[in-house]
Order: structure tokens, then C-alpha cells, then sequence
């Protein structure tokens, strides 16, 4: 068995697979329902980002990821710009 993410699993069944950041942001760990539950240190900022996943230009799902701020550079137009799983 092989871990692949959506973006893998759709380009690999012909699906045109594309990504829209919806928000990008630092945010606080203890934000209620956030990145404390995650696995982020409360004393610090982690990165929030939402992005829209579509096939065929049809959305099929929105994807929410929080990060530690200090471990990652990212922004919106890379991420929509690569097959990046974050």
C-alpha cells in the first residue's frame, strides 16, 4: 500500500486537478478548533493556510492545514502553482 494525497490521486485518474488558496495567515496556537490541537506549541504563530481543491474546474474539497510558522515559507502563488500537499 502507497500513501498518495488528493492532488496525486486525481491527476493520476485524468482529472485536471488545480488548487485555490482561500486564506493564507498566522494565527495564534491557541486559536479555539486551531492549531494547539495540532501539535503547535501554545507560545507560538502557526501558519493557517485553506486551499480549494477542484477537478475540471468543479470544487471537489477544501483542504486545512496549520503549520508551524517558523519551519515553513509559503504563499499563495506557489501554492497554487505546484501539486504541493501541504
Amino acid at each position: 500500500m502507497e500513501l498518495t494525497s488528493l492532488y496525486d490521486d486525481l491527476a493520476g485518474g485524468g482529472q485536471e486537478p488545480t488548487t485555490r488558496v482561500r486564506s493564507l495567515d498566522k494565527v495564534p496556537a491557541h486559536r479555539r478548533g486551531g492549531p494547539r490541537a495540532r501539535g503547535c506549541p501554545t507560545a507560538t504563530r502557526c501558519l493557517a493556510v485553506e486551499r480549494l481543491r477542484l477537478a475540471h474546474g468543479e470544487p471537489l474539497a477544501v483542504l486545512r492545514n496549520y503549520l508551524p510558522a517558523d519551519l515553513v515559507a509559503l504563499d499563495s502563488d506557489a501554492l497554487e502553482r505546484t501539486a504541493c500537499t501541504v
